[in-house]
């Protein structure tokens, strides 16, 4: 049977279903009998062959779609997977289905993105809503039994086609800011339901009005030679000037390109309003005629979350937090959303002529912002090529395992953990005052502003520490303020080892602290009879909570876990809590990643 779904809006319901949402009947009806009149129509004129392509769907919210954060922004260390909804900085509005579907997965995290719904559709598509304050009644009530089923509140639940249909406009919850959200909004995503790749939802169906094309700030030159950044030609910006989507290089200069030099452009957009800068939808850069580099940010990988960092200028993010789009690429780099590169988008002239440069870009909505400007060879003898004899450090090749050890540490780089050849270095340094105190030498490794393709394995020597605190160890990064992220580790023969993603500084210490324990509404004895909750913080200084447990007279109750406030909560429920004015015990088991355990114990009345 062909679907075709009927647009209509949140506020007036749902079109073929009695479920959460009810609409006026007379409507309804009047919407029932088009549907049904639609339907015979098309099926005499194309038959019943389905073409899921012609689903349409509805907003998310009733409330005028306005964006905060758009699909592909650089985040610290990932790309934006979809669009951020605004919620005017408040939650609980309604969230409804886009079109018809079913419910297939239910996510529930401390972090992350909080309680998320993911409905799969006919046409092949997933769509995901995200920080929710709270789920639809009968959703709810099921995860809620899981939650106890599991005596857990963290859940990841794949579901049947039969278990949740909806139809489209059904509230499947409302908006919020659970899980690791900066603000009241709504995440939403549209994805590709076989592989679950995020795919623009501003292109697919999700439009908002804009007519402002993407500015251009400022144009970068990358004097590479074996892809290695060349100390006497150092990267060199441009000014731009212009506006409306016609852009020129300030005083209109002729630009000097070493040989096999790359581009860099620091640009954004806009979408809903001039105060948020967003990525833009597209990038192409030609030299002379030919399309030299092309970018879409179409579809994005979750293989390829990390990748972020090599299609900007890494070091200058690190540096001032810009975002510097590269138009070349890495020899292992290998973006989804890279259509065209000639020559890896290095730019090599062999004349001397002067040559017409153009920059393309294009926001969501199909507004074009056009840089024209020129370029000849700076025919510049001092960008000498470098040797690997000639570095201090250790070459380190991209395709190949990488190994460095002293009697102090061991690193090791997986094939293909690395965009390219580096020079790698790995230097003893003090640290910053820390309130744990380092068991081995504090070493910096690599070189901060380089990116990492995949992580690569510290490991410490731990023949010389006593048995007894080897499972307190673990391996932590030390920032310029002595404060420690840690990456955990585990232990193998003599060593502990743990994957690390960036290069820093890096310390092997020994977490030997409790997590600690604050009741925040509740003391022993107290009265709780005007509370409906039971609110703690719990925090560990090192390498974090791993679990805990919450009973009230030895039966397992439901604290929900808020990561970014260090915040449980139990609300009081009357299925499964009896609420009698008598005294009760509640008791709190709360352990971290190395082991250390922390206990509370409280009576109080209800």
């Amino acid at each position: 049977m062909y679907l075709i779904y009927v647009p209509v809006f949140p506020k007036i319901g749902i079109v073929y279903s009695n479920s959460i949402n009810h609409s006026d009947k007379v409507i309804n009806y009047i919407i029932r009998f088009s549907f049904i009149l639609l339907l015979a129509l098309y099926h005499n004129d194309i038959g019943y062959s389905q073409d899921s392509s012609l689903l349409n769907y509805v907003p998310p919210l009733d409330i005028p779609l306005s964006i905060s954060s758009n699909f592909g922004d650089i985040r610290d260390n990932t790309f934006h997977f979809g669009v951020d909804f605004r919620t005017n900085e408040k939650e609980g509005y309604p969230v409804f289905a886009v079109a018809d579907g079913y419910v297939a997965r239910l996510k529930i995290e401390p972090g992350g993105y909080g309680i998320a719904v993911y409905i799969n559709h006919s046409n092949g598509i997933t769509s995901v809503y995200a920080h929710l304050n709270k789920i639809c009644n009968n959703l709810s009530q099921f995860a809620k039994n899981e939650q106890y089923k599991k005596q857990s509140f963290q859940i990841d639940i794949e579901l049947p086609v039969d278990s949740f249909k909806v139809k489209q406009c059904d509230t499947i919850g409302f908006s919020g800011n659970k899980g690791l959200s900066t603000g009241p909004h709504l995440h939403f995503e549209l994805r590709k339901t076989p592989t679950q790749n995020p795919i623009n939802c501003l292109t697919n169906g999700f439009s908002l009005p804009d007519t402002i094309p993407p500015e251009i700030n400022k144009v970068w030159v990358y004097p590479l030679n074996d892809f290695f950044p060349i100390d006497n030609c150092p990267k060199k910006s441009y000014d731009v000037i212009g506006s409306k989507g016609n852009f020129i290089l300030q005083n209109n200069q002729i630009i000097l390109i070493p040989n096999f030099s790359g581009l860099g452009i620091e640009a954004y957009d806009f979408v809903s309003d001039t105060m948020r800068k967003h990525a833009y939808y597209s990038q192409k850069l030609f030299v002379d005629t030919i399309i030299w580099f092309e970018t879409v940010f179409d579809e994005i990988s979750f293989d390829e979350v990390g990748y972020v960092n090599a299609c900007i200028d890494y070091a200058q993010k690190m540096t001032d937090y810009s975002n510097i789009y590269r138009l070349f690429i890495w020899p292992n780099e290998d973006l989804k959303f890279n259509k065209t590169i000639v020559n890896k988008g290095l730019i090599n002239f062999k004349d001397t002529l002067i040559h017409n440069l153009k920059i393309i870009l294009t926001d969501n909505n199909g507004n074009n912002s056009i840089l024209n400007f020129y370029a000849k060879n700076a025919n510049d003898s001092t960008c000498n090529k470098l040797s690997a004899s000639s570095m201090s450090g250790t070459f380190l090749k991209w395709n190949e395992e990488n190994l460095f050890q002293n009697k102090f540490i061991k690193i090791f780089f997986p094939k293909n953990s690395l965009y390219s050849d580096i020079n790698f270095s790995v230097k003893p340094v003090k640290i910053a005052k820390s309130n744990f105190r380092a068991i081995s030498k504090c070493f910096q490794i690599g070189d901060i502003d380089i990116p990492l393709k995949k992580p690569y394995l510290i490991s410490f020597p731990i023949n010389n520490i006593i048995k007894s605190l080897q499972p307190k160890l673990l391996i932590a990064s030390v920032n310029k303020k002595g404060r420690l992220f840690s990456i955990g580790g585990n232990i193998n023969g003599n060593f502990i080892t743990a994957p690390a993603k960036f290069f820093g500084t890096y310390a092997l210490f020994a977490d030997t602290f409790p997590p600690k324990i604050k009741p925040i509404n509740i003391s022993n004895n107290k009265n709780m009879t005007s509370e409906d909750s039971i609110k703690i913080q719990i925090s560990d200084e090192l390498s974090g909570i791993l679990d805990y447990q919450g009973t009230i007279d030895n039966i397992w109750v439901l604290f929900e876990y808020d990561l970014k406030n260090n915040m449980l909560s139990y609300t009081f429920d009357p299925k499964r809590f009896t609420i009698n004015q008598n005294y009760h015990l509640l008791e709190l088991l709360v352990s971290d990643k190395r082991g250390n355990k922390n206990k509370l114990f409280l009576n109080f009345k209800k």
